[in-house]
């Protein structure tokens, strides 16, 4: 499985309704979602 293909914005929108669907998931499961992580931005010399 996975999000392939050429148009940029299906593509996104598909993403988009992957992302709902996992949350959805993790909602009817009485789960809460993972902490989000971001990594700092390094800086370019």
């Amino acid at each position: 499985t996975g999000i392939h293909g050429d148009d940029p914005v299906k593509l996104y929108r598909e993403l988009c309704e992957v992302a709902e669907d996992v949350i959805q998931h993790f909602k009817s499961e009485g789960r809460t979602l993972p902490i989000p992580y971001i990594r700092p931005m390094r800086k370019v010399a």
